[in-house]
This record gives C-alpha cells, sequence and structure tokens, in this order.
C-alpha cells in the first residue's frame, strides 16, 4: 500500500484573479498557501516501507528514503536523491507500485518513473516529460486502484477563477502518458486541496469559487476513480457572504474526512471505497480554522485558529467523534502549524521541523528526534500484507548514552532513560539488563520493575551510571525485551576511562555577596574538595575579572595536595570600591582534568555619604585634524551615594594636557541619583595619539578620581611635491635649483603657513615664500629657488693699476723746487727781447718735465700710501659640488592660538 502527502501551494496563477476584482479572495488565498493535504494510501508491490519526498537542496530531484515506524528515522536509498527533468511540485505513486508520478506548475509539465522495488530506486522514462494540450499549472495528481489512469487537477482552466480536470491513460508497456480524447473538464472554482483514498476508489478536491453566486462558495467535490466523474453531495457546505473554505483533512486509514468552512467544522464518516457516509457531525469553534490534520489512526482531529491578539495560529485537538475539543488542548503556541505536518500512515509519528510521536491517550505529539529531513510533497509506501502499528509500542527516549571520560574508579552522575508504552495495546516488559563488552563498568537501577505492562501511555524510567574499570572506551547496552515489534531493543551505551587522575568540584559554584558598605570587607568560603582518584596539587588562586580589585582571596589551607575525598577551603573577601554592581571572578589553577576552574563573584556596593561614578569611563573623541577643534564630548559624573557629592576641582593633567579643554558643570553639589556634566574638547596641536588625564577632585572615596582621555589628530597638511614638481634638484655650479611644492591641508583645516628656509651651502641662496595660505581643501602650492655660484656666474674682470714706485713721489718734490727756482732766476730776462724768447723756451721745457713726473707718479695720486702693494682682483665664489639638504621650516598656529607640532620640509640639492 502506497500513502500520498502532498502540499498543494497556489501557482502564480491564482494573481490573476485579482484582475477580476477580487482582492479579497486573493487575501483569504494567502492565509492557506500552507495547506494540508491527508495521507492517501494506495495497493503497492514494493517490498520495503519507502518515503519519496521533495528534495529541498535540488528541486529538480527526488529523494528516497526507507522509515522505521518506531523510531522515525529515514535513511536514504543508495542513489537518493534521482534526477528529473523538471521541478517537482507534486507527486503520487501508482496503486500497483510500478510507477511514481510528479508534476510541475512551470513549465506544467507531468513526469513518469519507473520504481525498483525491492530499492526504491528511481528512474526517468525516456519520453518524459509528458503534457496534453490542456495541462495549465497541475497541483493534484491521483491513480486509482486498477492502475490504469492519472487523473489531473489543473488549477488555472479555460474559465477565470475555475480549475479543470483531466485523465490520461497509464501505457505500461511504452512507458508513457496518453491524454484522454474526451479533454479537460471544468470544476466549479479553484483548487484549494484534495487527497485519495487508500481504496484507490474515490478522490477528493476542495475548491473555493471566488466568482459563484455566494462570494468564494465552497465546493467538495467527490470522484468516482474507476470512471473519473465527480460529485458535489453537500451544494453549498453552509457558505455564506463573508465565510470562506479553508481546509481539509483526510484520516490516513480512509475512515473519515473533515472539512473547514470558516469556523465551522465538518466530519464525513467513509464507507470502504471512500463514499461518504450518512449524517456528518457539525461542529462549531470560536474562530476561523486556518488549516488541519488527523493523527495516523484518525483518533485525533488537529485544527489551527488564529485567535487575536495572537498573530500565528494555534493548534487545538478535537475528537473526531464529537468535534469537541479534548482537556489537554491547544498545543503550546510554538508548535509548528498542523498545515506543514507530514503524518506517517502506518506509524504514530508526525514530520515537521522535528519528528514526533503522539500519545495514544492525550494525543499530544512529543519530539523523539530533533529534525526532520523532508519536506512536501511526500509519498508513503506500504509493503504487501503490513498494517499500521496499533500493537504495543516500546519506545525509547534515547537510543544511546555517552558518560564521557571518567578516572578509573569514579562514578559519573547518573543519566535516565525513559521507557514509554506507546502503541494502541499494553506493553509487557519482560526483562532489563545491561549487556555487552564491558557491562560490569555499567549499572542500572529502575523503576520499571519488570516483568510488568505499561498500558498505553505509560511509561517507567531507567537511572544508569558509569564507572570504568580500566582505560580505554568501554560499551555495554542497555537490552529490554517485551512483546512489541520488534522484541528486543536496545539502548548503546559508551564512555572511556582514563587513568587515576585528581577531580575537582567546587561547592559553591559561584558566590554572591550581599550588600556591602564601601569601605568594609565581606568574607565568603569556596569548599574545593578532590573527587579524583589521586592527590590534587593547586597551583594558583587567582582574581580576575572587570572588578577584580573589589575582591581579594586567600587560600592558606589548599597550598598542600588535597587527598580524594578531601576538602580545602578558599576565602573569598568583597571590599567594593565602587557603588552598583560589582563582579570578577577566581581561577584555580590545578593538575585536574578541566583546569583550570572558575567560580564567578558578584557583589553590590553601597556608599555611605558621597559616591561617584562616570559616564563613559572612558569618553571617546573622534579623530580630527591637527590644528582644529573637535566637537563636545560630555561627560557625566553621577552621584551614585547616598549624600550630596562636591566635585572641588577639575583639572588636565599629562603629556598633551594642552590639547584638550573642558568646561566643569559641576559647580553645585549634586544630589544623590542626580548628575552633572564636564563638557570636554579636544584641540590637536601635534599628530598621532594624544592623551591626557582629566583630573576630578571631590569627596567621595577614592577622590582625586583619573579619567583618561586619549584621543588620534591627522596633520594639519602634508607638504610634499606638486604636480610636476620633487623635493630633489641637481644643478651645475653657477645654476639655480627650483622645487615646485604644495601644502595639501587636512580635513577641516584652514590658516596661514609661514616658511623658512635654511642649510643652503657655501655660494647658495634660498629663496621661499614668507607664507602660504591654505583655505577651501584645496592643495596651495609654491616655488622654493636655491641660487648657486660658480663657473656659470663670474664677478667682471678689473684691470691692474699702476703704482708708481715710492722713490719717483720724492722727485716729483724736488722738480716742483727746481721750477720755482728757474721762474724766481729768468725774472731778469724779461725785460730783453731775447731774454724773453729763453724764458719761454725754458718753461715750455720746465712744463714738460713736470707733467711727465705728475704722470709717472699716478696722475696726483700723492695720497696713496708710500708703502702700498701693487693692485689684486677680488677671489671668486664657486658653490663646492656634492649634496646638500636644504630644509624649508613651516609654522602656524591652531583654532586656539596655539603653536602647531610641524614637520620640516627636507629638500635635496646636488650641486655638480
Amino acid at each position: 500500500m502506497a500513502t500520498q502527502i502532498v502540499l498543494y501551494p497556489l501557482p502564480p496563477a491564482a494573481s490573476r484573479l485579482g484582475r477580476a476584482g477580487s482582492s479579497a479572495l486573493l487575501c483569504s488565498l494567502t492565509l492557506i498557501t500552507a495547506l494540508f493535504v491527508c495521507a492517501v494510501p494506495a495497493r503497492a508491490q514494493l517490498q520495503s516501507a519507502f518515503v519519496f519526498a521533495a528534495n529541498p537542496a535540488n528541486p529538480n530531484s527526488v529523494a528516497v528514503y526507507t522509515r522505521n515506524d518506531v523510531t522515525g528515522v529515514l535513511t536514504p536509498v543508495p542513489g537518493s536523491p534521482f534526477a528529473s527533468k523538471e521541478p517537482v511540485n507534486v507527486m503520487t505513486l501508482d496503486f500497483a507500485g510500478r510507477f511514481l508520478f510528479t508534476a510541475s506548475n512551470s513549465p506544467s509539465k507531468i513526469s513518469m518513473f519507473t520504481v525498483d522495488p525491492n530499492t526504491g530506486a528511481l528512474q526517468e522514462v525516456t519520453n518524459s516529460p509528458f503534457a496534453s494540450p490542456s495541462t495549465n499549472s497541475p497541483v493534484f495528481l491521483s491513480t486509482e486502484s486498477s492502475g490504469q489512469f492519472l487523473y489531473v487537477i489543473n488549477f488555472n482552466g479555460s474559465q477565470a477563477g475555475a480549475s479543470s480536470f483531466e485523465s490520461f491513460q497509464i501505457d505500461p508497456v511504452n512507458l508513457g502518458l496518453i491524454p484522454s480524447s474526451s479533454g479537460p473538464t471544468q470544476l466549479p472554482g479553484l483548487f484549494l486541496s484534495g487527497a485519495t483514498h487508500p481504496s484507490g476508489k474515490s478522490f477528493y478536491a476542495f475548491l473555493n469559487a471566488p466568482f459563484s453566486s455566494i462570494p468564494n462558495q465552497a465546493f467538495f467535490l467527490l470522484f468516482n476513480s474507476s470512471t473519473g466523474k465527480f460529485t458535489i453531495p453537500n451544494p453549498n457546505l453552509s457558505s455564506s457572504a463573508g465565510t470562506f473554505g479553508c481546509c481539509f483533512a483526510l484520516d490516513p486509514q480512509g475512515k473519515g474526512l473533515a472539512l473547514g468552512v470558516s469556523s465551522q467544522l465538518t466530519l464525513y464518516s467513509l464507507q470502504a471505497d471512500g463514499t461518504l457516509g450518512t449524517n456528518p457531525t457539525i461542529g462549531f469553534a470560536s474562530a476561523s480554522a486556518h488549516s488541519m490534520a488527523f493523527d495516523t489512526f484518525g483518533r485525533f482531529l488537529y485544527v489551527d485558529f488564529l485567535s487575536p491578539p495572537a498573530t500565528s495560529p494555534t493548534v487545538h485537538i478535537f475528537s473526531p467523534a464529537t468535534l469537541l475539543e479534548t482537556s489537554n488542548s491547544p498545543l503550546p503556541s510554538s508548535f509548528p502549524s498542523s498545515g506543514t505536518w507530514i503524518v506517517d500512515p502506518t506509524g504514530p509519528l508526525i514530520y515537521a521541523d522535528q519528528v514526533y510521536q503522539v500519545d495514544p491517550q492525550t494525543g499530544i505529539p512529543t519530539p523523539i528526534l530533533s529534525s526532520s529531513p523532508i519536506v512536501k510533497p511526500v509519498v508513503f509506501s506500504r509493503p504487501p500484507g503490513s498494517q499500521p502499528v496499533l500493537g504495543p509500542i516500546a519506545q525509547l527516549s534515547a537510543t544511546s548514552l555517552s558518560f564521557g571520560s571518567l578516572s578509573l574508579g569514579q562514578t559519573s552522575s547518573a543519566q535516565t532513560l525513559t521507557i514509554t508504552s506507546e502503541g494502541g495495546q499494553a506493553l509487557s516488559l519482560n526483562t532489563l539488563a545491561i549487556t555487552g563488552a564491558n557491562s560490569g563498568d555499567f549499572a542500572e537501577t529502575d523503576t520499571c520493575q519488570v516483568p510488568t505492562v505499561l498500558q498505553p501511555g505509560n511509561s517507567c524510567s531507567v537511572l544508569i551510571t558509569f564507572t570504568p574499570s580500566a582505560t580505554g572506551s568501554r560499551t555495554a547496552a542497555l537490552t529490554n525485551t517485551s512483546n512489541a515489534s520488534p522484541p528486543t531493543q536496545s539502548a548503546q551505551l559508551n564512555g572511556t576511562g582514563l587513568a587515576p587522575a585528581p577531580a575537582v568540584t567546587l561547592i559553591p559554584g559561584s558566590l554572591a555577596f550581599a550588600t556591602v558598605t564601601l569601605g568594609t570587607s565581606t568574607p565568603l568560603n569556596v569548599s574545593v574538595t578532590n573527587s579524583g582518584t589521586a592527590a590534587l596539587h593547586i597551583s594558583s588562586v587567582a582574581v580576575g575579572g572587570a572588578n577584580a580589585g573589589d575582591y581579594g582571596s586567600s587560600s592558606p589551607t589548599c597550598n598542600s595536595a588535597v587527598a580524594v575525598n578531601s576538602s580545602c577551603t578558599i576565602i573569598v573577601t568583597f571590599t567594593p570600591l565602587a557603588s552598583g554592581l560589582r563582579s570578577a571572578t577566581v581561577t584555580i589553577t590545578d593538575d585536574a582534568p578541566g583546569s583550570p576552574q572558575t567560580v564567578s563573584l558578584s557583589g553590590t556596593g553601597v556608599a555611605v555619604g558621597p559616591g561617584v561614578t562616570f559616564s563613559p569611563v572612558t569618553p571617546s573623541f573622534p579623530t580630527i585634524t591637527q590644528g582644529t577643534s573637535g566637537g563636545v564630548q560630555t561627560l557625566t559624573v553621577i552621584s551614585s551615594g547616598n549624600a550630596p557629592l562636591h566635585v572641588s576641582s577639575v583639572a588636565l593633567a599629562g603629556s598633551n594636557a594642552a590639547e584638550f579643554a573642558f568646561t566643569n558643570n559641576c559647580a553645585a553639589p549634586v544630589a544623590p541619583a542626580s548628575n552633572c556634566t564636564i563638557s570636554l574638547v579636544f584641540n590637536p596641536i601635534g599628530v598621532g595619539q594624544r592623551s591626557a588625564n582629566l583630573m576630578i577632585a571631590d569627596d567621595a572615596p577614592g577622590s582625586p578620581q583619573t579619567i583618561s582621555l586619549s584621543a588620534t589628530a591627522n596633520p594639519a597638511f602634508t607638504a610634499g611635491p606638486a604636480q610636476g614638481g620633487s623635493t630633489t634638484a641637481s644643478v651645475t655650479a653657477g645654476q639655480t635649483a627650483q622645487y615646485l611644492l604644495q601644502l595639501a591641508p587636512g580635513a577641516g583645516y584652514s590658516g596661514t603657513v609661514s616658511l623658512a628656509c635654511s642649510g643652503a651651502p657655501l655660494g647658495a641662496a634660498c629663496q621661499v615664500p614668507a607664507s602660504v595660505s591654505i583655505t577651501n581643501a584645496a592643495p596651495a602650492p609654491f616655488t622654493v629657488t636655491v641660487s648657486t655660484s660658480g663657473a656659470a656666474m663670474l664677478p667682471p674682470s678689473i684691470p691692474p693699476r699702476f703704482v708708481p714706485p715710492a722713490g719717483i713721489r720724492v722727485f716729483i718734490l724736488l722738480a716742483l723746487v727746481l721750477v720755482s727756482a728757474k721762474a724766481a732766476g729768468n725774472r731778469w730776462m724779461v725785460g730783453t727781447h731775447s731774454g724773453a724768447r729763453r724764458l719761454a723756451g725754458t718753461g715750455a721745457l720746465a712744463a714738460i718735465f713736470l707733467c711727465s713726473i705728475i704722470y709717472a707718479a699716478g696722475c696726483g695720486s700723492g695720497s696713496s700710501p708710500v708703502t702700498a702693494p701693487l693692485a689684486v682682483a677680488p677671489p671668486r665664489i664657486v658653490t663646492p659640488s656634492g649634496t646638500s639638504t636644504v630644509t624649508i621650516t613651516p609654522s602656524a598656529v591652531s583654532s586656539s592660538g596655539q603653536p602647531l607640532q610641524l614637520q620640516a620640509i627636507p629638500l635635496t640639492l646636488t650641486v655638480k
């Protein structure tokens, strides 16, 4: 027998209804996109209990598992998952067990697979997928007991707001699907959900008609699987204006089905062929149903309701016989919606976010596996002759227990294993024992007291301990025999034995001190017990954590070895340094496994008189630019004591104290639980990390308090070559070196930068602008020139000047005396004609002689010193060859007028 469980989500074509003015229907359809479709058994010849499911990791594949109806474990068959040419949105299994059929909404295709009856392996047939001209978004597939036909419901029919129905003949010889020549049949509404009866004689469809005379009228259709014809057993299902058909569920055993129309629930009993019994049961709920499902055996009906102000549905439990809610209803609000459930048709299991087992007495699902690997659509197969698990079931709460590693002779804490009677009949427990290779290392005590009988829903407990007798892995099993199937069940036990070693037990594991007044102390003790199998050696006991300074420890009795089963004491003292919650840890380092061990410490300090705390403890300053001023940062001073706080002074100290400023708003007393503020500003004159301390003097304990200040400043500007420029130059002596430079300002910096040049080599002169203005965040260019001297720049030559000898200068004076004497001697010649001629000639000669003497003496340069040397040309100045560093020194002030700490700009000059 095969059982089909399918989720039929509404295809995108449903959105077309909006164009017909049916927005109310769209809202309602959205609420039911996770409708549950019941388990549908069908005859099959598959030899194992298989599960065929969509593969969430790849929509173009089918996963196949074998299942255990007792434990819920699903095991993938070899080769799973199996490829499909088209996506898998719905599926069904041939009642003869030969074929699996799947369908995709987009494209609208139907795929056909052969099924290996022994392994469950799938193989898509050669001509798959198939479709007729009318196939349009197939959302439901059904087969019938003879294995001749496949029935398909298409979400989109030829009429707006209505689905269609068509049939295909299954060709088992040529492995294909042949569309019926009669074509599709229009249905009276849009398909919501459907299911196939386990007999293969009937199947069902639940519809909603958006354009009916009663808006959103619900229709329930009963199909005859032999003919493909349908009837409408109840034409209106109590539909009226404002109601909406929400949900449908089929008992996996085929004994009943339930319908939900708004808050009305209708339950039909079913005949063996799936036709409806008479006199359905009607019930009403306090809210509209959202989805529903039966348990495996049809003993409980689960219905989801959304009751405001809740925002997600809650699962309620109803008795199918009366449609009254049970005393165990509802399930916790965190329980998954019944619309997501996949119900095993042969075991009391539900696959959802976890695997659950249903209590046969209360109907409450209990998780037995932490996760489920399957998602809808799903089909369950049933081997020939198998029946639902209605007999006794022995359910173990765990399949294995692990006890970890223990020293030889050390006994573990007990672990509990529960045995529960989960079947439909009483469970007879016959034996209960620990068996296996190392059974002597494990011991059990139990409440079962075998032999005993557990009625359905009852349980007993087994407590198991582990005491290794040898090192290494130690294994055993807790085995019970009963009248369940299988009659013998075991839970594996394992642990590891270690060589003798100490072990630490701390009592208590944490210390919580009462409220302690600041300046006083309170002690508490921690007992360290050696619960191992060898002597314990404690190497250190240290206090750490957020408020380690508030705690102290002493452990004089723990300084020597602690014998097995003996103890020593650690005394911890709490002396709060500040008000409020104070926490720390005591760390114990020793030679036991798990070292170091920790004990958490907590206590509350209360100030007597003023107390002070700060928020934040360390102010945070954003990074800004050197020479600018940052935004105001606020330090809140909180009066945490029980008397007014008086702040007497606030001051800055530290290496960069001048770069921070503050405004003290705490001059007045601060009442308990009140606060005041100190405004802080960062005004950097240097770059990089800048730090200082804010010193606050007050009348609280610990005064003065120190608040660390730290901030980062970026340079006011960056000096470097301008475009096409360089910081190096090479010239020949006598040439001029030129440097094209720029100052690129940092974010937010504007100002005037003074420049000075130094370091020019001998015979060179450096010229630099006196200042450069930086504005608008744009680089400011400037030029530095260095003029050198040498062969390319010599002074004009000066001709040598003649300097007469010193003797000639004396001779001039003698010549003047001679001329004067001659003039006096010739006065008598003036009166005669011949004397006059001699006088003229003599005067002329004397004049010529005198001028010659004067010229020879340097043209009247009688003022020169008698001992002056010959005239010499001045020396030539040449800049020596080599490499020099010319330094440009910038200077500027901050926005607050403080000189900035600026880097010099080195330039390299090479003279050839």
